[in-house]
C-alpha cells in the first residue's frame, strides 16, 4: 500500500492503547487487534467480490488475489477493472481479463493478466471485480480470501464508509454492500508506459492473520519484526514502539520488548530503560496492539537496521510464553516484497540464546509489522554527524 505507508498518523486500536500513545506520532503499519481473514466463494453467476485502488496515472499490468478451488472451474474464471460510481463500480468494464483455459486448482494466488495499455487517472477510484463465468458455479467455483482491519481507522477514514482499499461484494450482480475496510489481500502491477515492463505494485498480497506459535518469547527466546528504516531525508526521534502481540497460557513473567539496531544479527540489544512493561494479567489471550516507551529518546539515524522483539522476564516455557502477531504472505517475489511496510524491508525476526549469543532468523512469509512513536515535541532530528546512517543515538 504504497500510499498509506509513509502517512503519519494517530493510529487507534483500544482504550488502553489509547492512553500509552496519547499526543505522541505513530510512524509505520500495525495491525489492528480485530484483524481477520474474510473469504466469499463466487457459488453463482451474479455473487461478485471488488477490491477498490486509487489509480496513479499509469498503465494496469496484473492483479493477483489468493483463491481457493472447489471442484473444476469451467467456461472462464475474470478480473475486471471497473471504474467507481458513488462508492461502487460501475456495473462497466474498462478492461478484461479472463481465464478460460489452464485452471487454477487447489489453493494460492491466481493473477489476471492486462493488455497493459488501460492508463489508471491519477487519484481516481477504480474497482477490481472478480466473477465465476462457470456453468455450473454452485459446485465449481473460487473462495477468494483476504485480510481486513489492516491499518488503523484514522489512517483510512470512516469505518462506515469506502476508503481506498476496501471489498465490496454483491448477491445479485448489481446492489453492492461494503465487506470490509482496512482491506489488503490482492498485488497490483503497472507499468509507466503503455505496453512497457512492469515497474512498480500496489497492495499486499496477505490473506490471512499469523499468530506465531513456534517462534515464542519466554526465557532467553525472543520474537518480533526487523526493518530498515528509509531514508526520510532525517533521522528520527523514537520514544517508543508498538506490536502485536498476546499472552498464550499463564506466563509468570512481565512483557516487555528489546531494541535492537545497526544489523540484522545484532549481537545485544540496546541498554535502554523502559517505562513501559506489562504483568500477565494486564495482557489478552486474544491478540492486541501494544505500546512500549523509553525513558529516554533515541534518534535512529536512516538506513538503521532495527529490530524490536518481545523479552520476557522469566524463564517460562513454549506452553507459557508471549507470541507475536503478523500476517501471511502468498506471494513472496520481488515485486510482492517491495509493497510491504518500511519500504518492504519488514520482516519477522526471532532469536534463541538472546541473552548471551543470539542467533538469529527470519521470515519473508509471515511478516510481524511494528511502529515507531516519535517524540511529540520534536519527531524528527538532522542525521548524526560523524558516523554517517545505520547509527541509533541515545539523547
Amino acid at each position: 500500500m504504497r500510499k498509506l505507508f509513509c502517512l503519519l498518523a494517530i493510529l487507534v486500536w483500544s482504550v488502553a492503547a489509547q492512553a500509552q500513545v496519547a499526543g505522541r506520532y505513530v510512524l509505520g503499519p500495525a495491525l489492528e487487534q480485530a484483524a481477520a481473514q474474510v473469504s466469499l466463494g463466487l457459488t453463482t453467476d451474479t455473487i461478485y467480490v471488488s477490491f477498490n485502488v486509487i489509480g496513479d496515472g499509469t498503465y494496469l499490468k496484473s492483479a493477483e488475489f489468493y483463491g481457493v478451488v472447489s471442484g473444476t472451474l469451467n467456461t472462464s474464471i475474470s478480473c475486471q477493472l471497473q471504474a467507481d460510481a458513488a462508492g461502487v463500480p460501475s456495473g462497466s468494464s474498462l478492461e478484461t481479463s479472463a481465464i478460460t483455459s489452464s485452471f487454477p486448482t487447489g489453493s494460492g494466488a491466481i493473477t489476471f493478466t492486462f493488455a497493459g495499455t488501460t492508463q489508471m487517472t491519477n487519484g481516481a477510484t477504480y474497482h477490481f471485480v472478480l466473477k465465476n463465468g462457470s456453468t455450473t458455479p454452485g459446485t465449481n467455483y473460487v473462495t477468494y480470501y483476504w485480510l481486513k482491519n489492516y491499518f488503523g481507522p484514522s489512517m483510512i477514514g470512516a469505518t462506515g464508509g469506502k476508503p481506498p482499499y476496501s471489498a465490496l461484494t454483491t448477491t445479485d450482480g448489481s446492489a453492492w454492500t461494503v465487506s470490509s475496510v482496512s482491506t489488503v489481500g490482492f498485488l497490483i502491477s503497472y507499468a509507466t508506459a503503455s505496453g512497457g515492463a512492469v515497474t512498480h505494485y500496489d497492495g499486499v498480497p496477505a490473506y490471512n492473520r499469523y499468530l506465531d506459535s513456534t517462534n515464542q518469547a519466554y526465557g532467553t527466546n525472543e520474537v518480533g519484526g526487523q526493518f530498515i528504516v528509509p531514508n526520510y531525508g532525517t533521522a528520527l526521534r523514537v520514544v517508543g514502539v508498538a506490536l502485536n502481540g498476546y499472552r498464550q497460557a499463564t506466563p509468570t513473567g512481565n512483557l516487555s520488548v528489546h531494541l535492537w539496531a545497526g544489523s540484522a544479527t545484532p549481537t545485544a540489544p540496546l541498554t535502554i530503560a523502559y517505562t513501559t512493561s506489562y504483568a500477565p494479567g494486564q495482557i489478552t489471550t486474544a491478540n492486541g496492539v501494544m505500546f512500549f516507551l523509553f525513558s529516554a529518546v533515541q534518534v535512529i539515524n536512516p538506513n538503521t537496521i532495527v529490530t524490536v522483539t518481545f523479552f520476557d522476564s522469566a524463564t517460562d516455557s513454549s506452553s507459557n510464553c508471549y507470541r507475536a502477531v503478523g500476517f501471511v504472505l502468498f506471494d513472496t517475489g520481488a515485486g510482492a516484497l517491495s509493497t510491504l511496510p518500511w519500504g518492504g524491508t519488514a520482516v519477522e525476526a526471532w532469536c534463541t540464546s538472546c541473552t548471551t549469543t543470539p542467533s538469529w532468523n527470519t521470515s519473508t512469509t509471515n511478516i510481524v509489522p511494528v511502529s515507531l512513536l516519535l517524540d511529540p515535541a520534536q519527531p524528527f532530528a538532522a542525521a548524526t554527524t560523524g558516523g554517517g546512517t545505520g547509527r541509533v543515538v541515545p539523547q
